[in-house]
């Protein structure tokens, strides 16, 4: 049985052998890949990947070279997927995290304003525009 990011911590802190504790809880780590992350949510959310790709922003045939695992996308990337998958802020992080790429940093201004975009279901042109505004780097 799959266990939790609790359980498996406390288990670390009390374990003799990292061996042993690796061997007993394979089930539970995460071995994906970004792309098997993103089409599984694509799928779990029943939505269409093009509609997704037209959505993030993200060119058509770079879209589908990530989605296919031939090219691995940054940070950005999958945050504009954030936007096309029509992500919450919750969701976002929680995906990013299973992607092994950094949160967004409620200390960081960039970030603050990507949390305020997916909080209020913002577009990545609308974002790109309030990103412009307060002179932070845009998706592109």
């Amino acid at each position: 049985m799959k266990k939790t990011t609790a359980q498996l911590q406390e288990m670390l802190k009390k374990c003799n052998s990292l061996n042993e504790y690796i061997n007993d809880n394979e089930i539970s780590f995460s071995n994906k890949k970004p792309f098997e992350i993103l089409n599984d949510e694509i799928q779990k959310r029943k939505l269409v990947k093009a509609d997704v790709i037209r959505r993030s922003g993200i060119e058509r045939h770079y879209a589908y070279q990530i989605l296919s695992g031939t090219k691995t996308p940054s940070r950005d990337k999958l945050l504009m997927f954030c936007f096309g998958l029509g992500m919450t802020a919750e969701e976002s992080q929680h995906f990013l995290l299973e992607c092994s790429a950094p949160l967004l940093y409620a200390k960081n201004k960039r970030d603050n304003v990507v949390l305020f975009a997916l909080e209020n279901k913002l577009t990545v042109i609308e974002i790109n525009e309030l990103l412009y505004e307060l002179g932070l780097k845009i998706f592109e």
